[in-house]
């Protein structure tokens, strides 16, 4: 009667532990996943500030330096303004 008792025991202990491990998997698999969606979107966000940043470097040279220094001038005062 003992040997029965244990035996349906360790078959509840082997589920609980089943279910441990699949809950694991699936947290770490979550979190990979995440890390992921980040890093993409990360990396889009940079992408977008670079092409902004060659952007206006081009603008700038395009402009003589009296056009680049009012645009400097009018940045600087919207900047002390916030």
């Amino acid at each position: 009667m003992l040997a029965a008792l244990m035996s349906q025991i360790w078959g509840y202990v082997a589920g609980a532990a089943a279910l441990v491990a699949v809950a694991g998997g699936l947290y770490l698999r979550g979190r990979s996943a995440g890390k992921a969606t980040e890093r993409a979107e990360n990396d889009a966000k940079r992408f977008d500030n670079m092409q902004e940043a060659r952007h206006v470097e081009n603008e700038i040279r395009a402009a003589g330096p009296d056009t680049a220094r009012e645009r400097l001038r009018m940045r600087q005062s919207a900047a002390r303004k916030q």
